[in-house]
């Protein structure tokens, strides 16, 4: 492995987020509106992803969705710095936020999809005096083992998840029983995204995904609908010029209301509306023939 893959781990995961994190909020968006026309950041990001939002006929003009795109993902990386470096009152003062959480009492689990950024969407929820706990996979400790920078970068990112949300992360495998030790605690909850490529996941419910059939995992949708907690769907974006944050947070929905298929239909559409209202906010394009296997736009 040479330097340069080193010195690229260290540009993209420190040097340049740490620096915009340093910024006023407004100046530091814009220094990242600018970092993100460069092509050759986040490269191992944009790999394909054009190619597969190209093949449902969502990349009009590539260019403009891949600069999108790197900007998303300097904000992910951003956001490390944001969340360690500064207030709940900073984090709050420069969100704009849709909806709120539901505040009686009642248990429920958030669910997100692979759109946008999430770090400050869980430290909301903290800020609103909840405890929350992102469910997340493992990370690939022996596949980053020659890259320590991308290996610190990826076990901090679970870290943040830990430390802005004020509860463990729960990892794949066995996390029903913690989910539900958890959510019997007041003012607990957990995040899980559904959007997983079905070759990666199990107990997956047919849905029809921007007109196309595809699957979404139904594990924690299933355990709510068991349990009887409520479901409240969560996206972070940007707005359409990249000069603010956007937190939505639609409104609770009774999992045990409909058809368990039904519900993830309910949820696949918000999914659809978010990816076409911002395509490049979607991480999942390069994984698109995962979805869609057949797809061509």
């Amino acid at each position: 492995m040479s330097w340069s893959t080193h010195v690229r781990d260290a540009i993209e995961c420190v040097l340049v987020p740490a620096t915009i994190a340093l910024l006023p909020f407004r100046v530091g968006l814009a220094a990242a509106r600018a970092v993100a026309r460069i092509p050759s950041l986040y490269r191992q990001y944009t790999a394909g992803f054009a190619e597969g939002a190209a093949r449902l006929g969502f990349a009009p003009d590539p260019a403009a969705l891949l600069r999108r795109r790197r900007l998303y993902v300097l904000l992910d990386h951003v956001d490390l710095y944001w969340t360690r470096w500064h207030s709940d009152r900073w984090i709050t003062r420069h969100l704009a936020v849709q909806g709120d959480w539901p505040d009686d009492g009642r248990p429920f689990v958030v669910v997100f999809f692979h759109w946008g950024n999430g770090l400050c969407g869980i430290r909301h929820l903290a800020i609103r005096g909840f405890r929350a706990s992102l469910i997340g996979r493992p990370v690939a400790e022996e596949q980053l083992k020659r890259f320590p920078i991308a290996l610190w970068y990826a076990r901090s990112r679970y870290a943040a998840s830990a430390r802005n949300g004020r509860a463990e992360v729960i990892y794949w495998g066995g996390a029903k029983a913690r989910i539900t030790q958890a959510l019997a605690e007041p003012r607990r909850t957990v995040l899980g995204a559904i959007d997983v490529p079905p070759t990666e996941t199990h107990s997956l419910t047919p849905v029809t995904l921007l007109g196309r059939p595809t699957q979404f995992t139904h594990g924690l949708v299933g355990l709510a609908r068991e349990q009887g907690w409520r479901l409240v769907p969560m996206h972070l974006g940007l707005d359409a010029h990249a000069r603010g944050r956007v937190l939505r947070i639609d409104p609770p929905i009774d999992p045990s209301a409909a058809p368990l298929e039904d519900t993830m239909q309910r949820l696949a559409d918000l999914a659809g509306e978010r990816i076409v209202a911002d395509p490049a906010a979607w991480w999942m394009w390069a994984w698109v023939g995962k979805f869609f296997p057949d797809a061509t736009a």
